[in-house]
């Protein structure tokens, strides 16, 4: 709900009723014991709470309170399927439900603070919901129900565990990471994505986060590889290219789900998908790449996110924010002085307004665009490896 909109509606300003009713919230789970609770009915409340708590100028605190939920989950055996324990089709759908949404506020809160999650693969053995609507589900069930076959109330929340369920970490091999993301990816077109219609908004929003974390692994697997000691651009041309295009094209659909007047309603959800990585890399080529016409997309990628982030007051004491301001000001001062002699190149087509989103694993685009606007090179590289040791550093 937006300010004009809940003033109008509950004639008080949004920031009061947000405050009143989250320290309700936190009083109710304080009475119901949840710090040593043994309660599934506990632990969903407090998952739900996290969700709503899960933006911006919260990212401390979720993380900080994942670490207990995650705990607590592991204490009623939600890291297990309950299919082993002779439980009710009810009750092992409810539990699996909780741990994979606990799994990914894990991963979620644990990327904006630039450190590993604590739950592993091979942690646990639950399986993921079932693709059904919640009708199908009922305390009185005796027989598993059917799945579903298309898009349901479940799907938006399948996807987003699909999209985060892939193996990572340092010992994981580029050729791996890269093999699962193409699997998953393959497995989200057949079940889901081909059978969106995006002429309804909650159908283009499951397609267009569906692409966006995908193409935000791919990338993150090829950061790895581009700032490995000895790693050369030159010999990798092809790829280069389509990452500088690919980091682009996530900050304009992430901004475009966020303020698009179909999905705007989400925007509390869509506020905890903070792309840090396409947004530090994108700023480190505009660092050394002249003014261009994707230059001149990149930058206005950028400013509409950097701008979307000081509206939802997104912590800048955290240590990530502190170096992508930093860069910011840096990308900033050579754009003003690139600026001061030339004039803006014509621009490269994004449209926000269609409902769709290209496949950023193929080159697309690229082949009406020269190739000196496109390369990857050694000093771009060197301001990008500077923010990653920077947070590895802390690690």
């Amino acid at each position: 709900m937006t300010s004009e909109r809940c003033l109008a509606q509950l004639g008080e300003d949004h920031t009061v009723v947000v405050k009143r009713y989250r320290f309700a919230a936190e009083q109710a789970l304080a009475r119901a014991g949840f710090f040593h609770t043994h309660k599934l009915l506990v632990l969903q409340a407090a998952v739900l709470f996290l969700t709503c708590a899960c933006n911006p100028k919260d990212t401390q605190f979720v993380w900080t309170m994942i670490a207990v939920v995650t705990r607590l989950g592991l204490g009623i055996g939600l890291h297990r399927d309950g299919s082993h324990f002779g439980l009710t089709p009810y009750e092992t759908e409810m539990r699996r439900r909780v741990w994979w949404y606990i799994y990914l506020l894990d991963v979620q809160s644990c990327d904006f603070q630039a450190t590993s999650p604590q739950i592993r693969e091979g942690d646990y053995d639950t399986r993921l919901p079932l693709n059904i609507n919640d009708d199908d589900l009922s305390p009185d069930l005796v027989n598993i129900p059917q799945e579903r076959t298309g898009l349901t109330e479940m799907t938006l929340t399948l996807v987003r565990f699909h999209a985060n369920d892939i193996p990572d970490g340092p010992n994981i091999l580029f050729q791996n990471r890269n093999l699962a993301i193409e699997m998953s990816k393959r497995l989200l077109d057949e079940r889901y994505l081909q059978l969106c219609d995006l002429g309804i908004p909650i159908h283009w929003a499951t397609a267009t986060i569906a692409r966006v974390a995908l193409a935000r692994l791919w990338l993150v697997a090829h950061f790895s590889l581009l700032t490995a000691q000895g790693f050369d651009a030159n010999q990798w041309p092809d790829r280069c290219e389509v990452l500088i295009l690919t980091a682009i094209e996530v900050l304009e659909f992430v901004y475009l789900l966020e303020t698009n007047e179909n999905t705007a309603k989400w925007s509390w959800l869509f506020q905890g998908y903070v792309q840090w990585q396409p947004f530090a890399f994108v700023l480190s080529e505009l660092c050394v790449r002249p003014t261009s016409s994707l230059s001149d997309r990149a930058w206005t990628a950028v400013n509409r996110v950097w701008e979307r982030w000081n509206e939802t007051r997104i912590q800048k004491d955290g240590l990530i924010m502190r170096l992508l301001e930093r860069l910011m000001k840096r990308a900033s001062a050579i754009r003003t002085r690139q600026l001061s002699g030339s004039e803006l190149a014509p621009s490269i087509g994004f449209n926000p307004t269609e409902m769709e989103i290209a496949d950023s694993l193929t080159l697309g685009q690229l082949e009406d665009l020269p190739g000196d606007l496109l390369a990857v090179n050694a000093a771009s590289l060197d301001i990008f490896r500077d923010v990653v040791s920077d947070l590895a550093s802390i690690q």
